[in-house]
């Protein structure tokens, strides 16, 4: 269980932590929630605790969620809950 980041692509990979994941101005391109589970949760949050996305798997959505809005996260992003799956964070 780990978040990792991968420099070549430029995505931050998450599964299983919580917790501060990176405090830089982040231009965030893309997210995707993988293999979760129906009903499980998936919040990321600024440092100080402000929302910043969250989704909730059904079994319309359950296996891939995905969200290709581009947005500025400028304190960086915190992990509030991953209940299951692997979280990817596209950055620019």
């Amino acid at each position: 269980m780990a978040a990792l980041y991968n420099a070549r692509e430029n995505v931050w990979v998450v599964s299983g932590v919580t917790g501060l994941i990176d405090s830089r101005d982040l231009w965030v391109k893309e997210i995707r929630w993988v293999g979760q589970t129906a009903g499980n949760t998936c919040e990321i949050r600024d440092p100080d605790g402000n929302s910043l996305w969250k989704s909730v798997a059904s079994a319309s959505n359950a296996g891939d969620i995905h969200d290709s809005a581009k947005r500025r996260w400028r304190t960086g992003l915190s992990i509030a809950t991953l209940d299951s799956g692997t979280l990817y964070i596209y950055c620019e």
